[in-house]
């Protein structure tokens, strides 16, 4: 009787740890599923199945075989990825299809689901990339019309004495302004008549401030074509000069398709300004509405031990969603800068864990600067982490101590310290191959920005934390 009652205890503390993945796949738009070895359905969310990958039945049924909803032609390949989850790996594919003009791809994540060290589930992830593939369609495409953009104008010459306005034209000029120079010359002042009005002046002046300082010049003016405008560089310095007269020669550069492109490349970039913005927007939302969500759950957790994990959770993801935010405000969509966020994180934990000022002390000394998303996200955690567990375990019985957070650039790198002077580490707990997830996740968060890790426990916890910008 004793037994069965223990395992029906450890059956529920099984149940239990899958509110987790319940609460994000109600909010995921990824169809999830986790299934047990015989490949049988112990759970599945609720979002539409993409038709292309999946047969289209109306009903997914606990209990049934996982395979038979998926269509013969991939059953081989999402097969191999469970197997390979229930060996311990995380596995992962990409599986495109053809579907009449376009390919839709899908993303097929596998993760195993230990239950007291052994494998019992595996959770299975299907995201729909295709919108995201649009997307970078979209902004690869722009970047190449860029550099089809990038064109060299017209080159020709001229000297003019001024301010007479003769001037000899090299015979390129014909290139740039349509008629010949060379056998039907104009004077500076005839030519002036094709340019637009609001620029004729601007050459004249330009002309006569560069003789004044003994500069040279440049200038960009609108030359009428008829109905059309072409745009004309025109470069020059002074030569010589001769008692009333002075010599200047110089280049014309037919800059209209420069210009032209100018004016396409400023479109483009508006384009992905509104892009990448649109992109951050949503990952901006869908953290707010899982933040949401997981703030009513937590209510319905009466198990300590349970809420704290779920706490822990919590804290992971509005981490992540503080980037986010730091992204969509900033004008750089790729950097964030790093030692405000960090302040930000801290205020959040200070506020989560309800922190005594009189008890625990948080001193912060971090440098300004930039650091990219690819390295923001680990870092955070990292700061995350490290901070939290100082916070839980560091002062235990309301003991009074302080936490000290360090990040300093130093010769290309970065240097993150983060000490506290409580109780320290047990000394039978090796913190690079330790049980406890934070600090497995320091470790591999570490290794994921090509970063050093190494810790001293002599007065309390100390992680000194180097890598590369």
């Amino acid at each position: 009787m004793g037994k069965m009652k223990k395992a029906a205890s450890k059956e529920n503390n099984f149940e239990k740890s899958l509110t987790f993945i319940d609460v994000i796949a109600k909010i995921s738009d990824k169809s999830i599923f986790v299934v047990n070895e015989k490949f049988q359905i112990f759970y599945h969310n609720e979002f539409r199945l993409p038709k292309l990958l999946f047969y289209n039945k109306k009903k997914v049924n606990k209990g049934e075989y996982f395979l038979n909803y998926i269509r013969n032609e991939y059953k081989n390949s999402i097969a191999l990825l469970i197997k390979k989850s229930f060996s311990g790996r995380n596995s992962s594919k990409e599986i495109n299809i053809d579907n009449n003009s376009e390919t839709n791809s899908f993303l097929i994540k596998c993760l195993p689901i230990k239950e007291r060290s052994k494998i019992k589930y595996v959770c299975v992830s299907i995201d729909d990339l295709s919108e995201v593939k649009k997307l970078k369609d979209r902004l690869d495409e722009n970047i190449i019309n860029l550099a089809e953009t990038r064109k060299l104008g017209k080159l020709a010459s001229y000297k003019l004495e001024y301010p007479y306005g003769r001037v000899i034209w090299s015979q390129e000029t014909k290139n740039i302004f349509g008629f010949d120079l060379v056998k039907n010359p104009l004077n500076i002042y005839e030519l002036l008549t094709f340019i637009h009005p609001d620029d004729k002046d601007k050459i004249i002046s330009t002309i006569e401030k560069s003789i004044s300082d003994k500069i040279p010049f440049k200038i960009i003016y609108r030359f009428l074509d008829g109905e059309n405008i072409k745009y004309i560089q025109m470069n020059g310095k002074v030569d010589k000069e001769e008692k009333d007269m002075v010599f200047i020669s110089g280049n014309l550069i037919d800059v209209t398709e420069t210009k032209m492109a100018e004016e396409k490349i400023k479109n483009i970039l508006m384009e992905n300004s509104l892009l990448l913005k649109e992109i951050q927007h949503h990952v901006k939302n869908n953290f707010q509405v899982m933040l949401s969500l997981l703030n009513l759950q937590a209510r319905q957790i009466k198990d300590t031990n349970y809420f704290n994990i779920f706490k822990v959770t919590q804290n992971r993801i509005k981490t992540i969603s503080l980037i986010y935010d730091k992204l969509y405000q900033s004008k750089e969509y790729s950097q964030v800068e790093f030692g405000e966020l960090i302040n930000q994180i801290v205020r959040h934990l200070i506020y989560v864990y309800n922190i005594d000022p009189l008890l625990i002390t948080i001193k912060i000394d971090v440098d300004s600067f930039y650091i990219d998303l690819k390295k923001a996200v680990p870092c955070a955690l990292i700061v995350n982490e490290l901070v939290s567990n100082s916070i839980r375990y560091a002062f235990p019985n309301d003991s009074k101590g302080e936490i000290l957070i360090s990040l300093k650039e130093k010769n290309g790198a970065v240097e993150m310290i983060i000490s506290d002077n409580g109780i320290g580490i047990p000394a039978n707990i090796n913190y690079r191959s330790t049980e406890t997830l934070g600090l497995q996740l320091v470790v591999t968060l570490v290794n994921q920005v090509d970063g050093l890790v190494n810790y001293e426990g002599n007065s309390g916890s100390k992680f000194i934390i180097t890598f590369p910008l």
